[in-house]
Formats: C-alpha cells, sequence, structure tokens
C-alpha cells in the first residue's frame, strides 16, 4: 500500500470517529430535550404532601401511600396525649416492669428483663 492509500485510510477512521462522536452529541442533546418537556409536564400542577416534619411538593397526578414507620423490626407509632395522661402511662410501665423484675429476681435471674 502507497503512503497517500495510508493516509487516506487515516483521514477517514479519523472522520468516522468524530461522526460517531457527533451523533452520540446529538441523540444525547434529543434525549434530553424531550426529558425536560416530560418534566415541565409533570410538574406543571403540583400537590403539596407532608412527610413527617418535611412539606414535599409532588406532581398533582401522583399517587401517594404512607405507610407505618418501622426502625429494626419495631413499628414507631404516635398518640396523642395529655401530660397528665403521659405521666399515668410512664408510671404504670415503671409499676409493671419493677413487679417482673422482683418476680426474677426472687427465681435467681437477677438483672434480666424481660421488658
Amino acid at each position: 500500500m502507497t503512503r497517500m492509500g495510508k493516509h487516506r485510510w487515516g483521514t477517514l477512521i479519523v472522520l468516522l470517529a468524530a461522526l460517531a462522536c457527533a451523533g452520540t452529541w446529538a441523540a444525547g442533546q434529543v434525549r434530553s430535550i424531550r426529558d425536560r418537556s416530560e418534566v415541565a409536564k409533570m410538574t406543571e400542577k403540583m400537590k403539596t404532601v407532608c412527610v413527617g416534619r418535611f412539606l414535599v411538593d409532588i406532581p398533582s397526578q401522583a399517587e401517594v401511600s404512607l405507610s407505618r414507620e418501622m426502625i429494626d423490626g419495631f413499628d414507631i407509632d404516635s398518640i396523642e396525649e395529655d401530660e397528665s395522661d403521659f405521666r399515668e402511662r410512664i408510671a404504670s410501665r415503671e409499676a409493671e416492669i419493677a413487679a417482673k423484675g422482683t418476680s426474677a429476681a426472687s427465681k435467681g435471674i437477677s438483672g434480666m428483663l424481660e421488658a
């Protein structure tokens, strides 16, 4: 192959690589424009949802289902009560734990309580 033939092949390869890069860039731009228009359409109408202590704006057509909270297998539940009811509930629970502790200590299993 002559030197001129090798030069043409090199030019052709560089040209094809440039076209491939330009095509990839153009496809990305088209996809980006389409994505922006879809997001704009979805966010035209928003609604605010309370999640814990945060207010989150979501598209109005989004379906929201909030479930109970759970951490390490324990359900997190909230109840509304005034301070006197709270103190009464705590005193009752302390008495219950103390009673279990006394019966457990009499059986010789001191220091181990099942709450």
